[in-house]
């Protein structure tokens, strides 16, 4: 039992450190400023990528921000969106 939670706790380190790396590496390729869709395993066609940034651009545009002090981030943008990481496509 012991061993099988060791592993369970290196297991969610790693996929910790994973992400927060593959974060960082979406953020160098314009995630959120230029593009709200980040592929790093290009296993998305550009016809299914600029469809989803149609989508999401459309859903951010959509969604009134109802904080009273303005939805502003540190760099000025009002705009604010979800992340969402799919690291296996089987289900």
């Amino acid at each position: 039992m012991r061993l099988l939670f060791f592993s369970v706790i290196v297991l969610v380190q790693i996929t910790a450190i994973e992400i927060s790396e593959e974060y960082d590496r979406c953020k160098k390729e314009g995630f959120g400023n230029e593009t709200l869709v980040c592929d790093l395993d290009n296993r998305l066609s550009e016809r299914t990528t600029a469809k989803l940034n149609f989508l999401l651009n459309d859903l951010r545009d959509s969604v009134p921000c109802k904080c009273e002090t303005g939805c502003k981030r540190e760099d000025g943008r009002g705009g604010y969106f979800g992340l969402l990481m799919i690291t296996d496509s089987k289900m």
